[in-house]
């Protein structure tokens, strides 16, 4: 694939009837797309004689994942634990989502 990357694609299904497909029902389809990059990180500096050095990193996609809890800001923020994964949500339900990334580089620039 060109450009080469992560994509991450949900769809969200808002419905006003929990059995019946009515006409004000919408679907929002999301996608996000983290492009893969090689990219060299140079440094040129230069003091009387001292020879350049040239460095380079490459860091690769972060590992992060997300779910929804039946839980809220609310809760977090007086000390509870997130509650329970959630597959399902009604309109008005309140709900957590939570990005979560093990990675120890996704911070480094």
């Amino acid at each position: 694939v060109d450009p080469r990357g992560m994509y991450y694609g949900i769809t969200i299904v808002v419905s006003f009837h929990p059995l019946f497909i009515t006409k004000v029902d919408q679907a929002y389809h999301v996608k996000c797309f983290f492009e893969e990059a090689n990219k060299g990180l140079t440094a040129e500096l230069g003091v009387s004689m001292i020879p350049t050095t040239e460095l380079e990193a490459r860091h690769g996609i972060p590992g992060c994942s997300y779910s929804i809890h039946s839980s809220s800001i609310d809760e977090l923020d007086a000390g509870k634990p997130a509650g329970q994964p959630i597959q399902f949500a009604r309109v008005g339900d309140r709900v957590l989502h939570q990005w979560h990334c093990n990675d120890r580089e996704f911070w480094v620039f």
